[in-house]
């Protein structure tokens, strides 16, 4: 009897306490639909949520398509993968020993908000004792769920004397196509950013060619 009693009294000490001092409650970490968006996207954000993309080519050349000289007569980059947030796209890069060089992109927004982007890109040659910088650059704004178009096709070529003069030294160089894309950036703003890379990697290079943007 006196083993009952104790056994109860203790039972009736622990809910006692346990009603006084409540154990704290276990957390669990919760993921949000948009953290874990975000958690899948490999890629580095700026402070106002635009993607930063950096990437740097090699081009894709023909061994049998030679120019008189001997050199590769054409040089083609091309990047199939751009994303930032709702915007994709792509672009082709074609330099051609001839001078003629063709810029082709395509960009599409799958949200709801507009966007402005921008694509700016550059390929140094080995020209010495100072190198040269041929950029590429296009920019535009994409409709969403009102406004412009969803999507922008261009596709352009034009003839370049600085391509065609530096020929042998843009291909004696490393030859790889160094791009930056950026949605919600001014186009103005980013060829500024990339030159300035573009002095950074290439200390020597010193005369830039604008050949689109």
């Amino acid at each position: 009897m006196k083993l009952l009693i104790l056994f109860f009294t203790l039972l009736l000490s622990r809910t006692a306490l346990s009603a006084a001092f409540p154990a704290e409650p276990s957390k669990v970490p919760t993921v949000t639909p948009i953290a874990a968006e975000n958690a899948e996207m490999d890629q580095a954000f700026d402070d106002d949520g635009a993607a930063v993309v950096i990437e740097g080519d090699a081009p894709n050349t023909s061994s049998g398509d030679l120019d008189r000289r001997g050199l590769p007569s054409k040089l083609e980059w091309r990047r199939p993968n751009w994303r930032s947030g709702s915007v994709t796209g792509s672009h082709l890069i074609v330099f051609n020993s001839n001078g003629k060089v063709r810029f082709k992109t395509h960009f599409h927004n799958s949200g709801v908000l507009q966007y402005k982007y921008a694509l700016s890109c550059y390929v140094v040659d080995a020209s010495k004792p100072e190198q040269h910088v041929f950029f590429v650059s296009r920019g535009g704004k994409l409709g969403g769920l009102f406004g412009p178009s969803r999507t922008q096709n261009k596709d352009q070529t034009r003839y370049d004397s600085s391509v065609q003069s530096h020929w042998a030294s843009i291909v004696a160089g490393d030859k790889v196509m160094h791009c930056r894309f950026r949605t919600k950036w001014a186009l103005a703003d980013l060829i500024k950013e990339v030159i300035n890379l573009s002095k950074t990697l290439y200390p020597l290079a010193k005369t830039i060619y604008r050949l689109f943007g």
